[in-house]
């Protein structure tokens, strides 16, 4: 009688197949979460920015010549965003679309892309937190820009697409985001 305390080659390999087919299988499910988490977070840094506009053009800081800005708001850009501040020039019109005053950039992951509809380059914010404003992203280098209407639900929405979408909405007669 002989007694066996071992395994077969054969369940040994059972076992190996398994294991890899296991973990292949979890390393795809978890390369999807990044993608996933990269799209919510653009979608949530944009809509941070925004309310960092709203909140910025509220309390209005005066330049350099004694005047507050224009307007605080987001440039929305094919590979970023742009955090932006368009001054005031002496007869407290709005100043150049062209050359505003970048207060910060940030880059989108690879894979996420961001559009707006209707299409917008600009979203500013005046000192007055409900008055929100979109401006062409065709006319920018003109002063001031071409004003666009908001879609027929009164709000612009910023899709961000990559491994799933996420999406963000500026309501013009109120100011809300969501």
């Amino acid at each position: 009688m002989s007694s066996s305390k071992g395994y077969t080659l054969i369940e040994l390999i059972v076992a190996i197949s398994i294991i890899g087919i296991l973990a292949g299988i979890a390393f795809l499910g978890l390369r999807g979460v990044n993608g996933r988490e990269n799209t919510r977070n653009v979608g949530l840094e944009i809509k941070g920015a925004l309310r960092n506009a709203q909140e910025q053009a509220l309390v209005s800081k005066l330049n350099s010549a004694g005047l507050p800005a224009a307007y605080y708001g987001v440039v929305i850009n094919s590979n970023s965003y742009q955090f932006v501040r368009i001054e005031k020039v002496a007869d407290g019109q709005p100043g150049s679309f062209a050359n505003p005053t970048i207060l910060n950039t940030n880059n989108y992951p690879v894979g996420v892309s961001v559009t707006t509809t209707p299409s917008v380059k600009f979203i500013v914010f005046t000192e007055n937190k409900s008055l929100v404003k979109f401006f062409d992203s065709s006319a920018v280098g003109t002063t001031p820009p071409a004003e666009v209407a908001p879609a027929g639900d009164g709000a612009v929405a910023i899709n961000v697409t990559g491994t799933g979408t996420q999406n963000v909405q500026i309501f013009q007669a109120t100011g809300r985001i969501e």
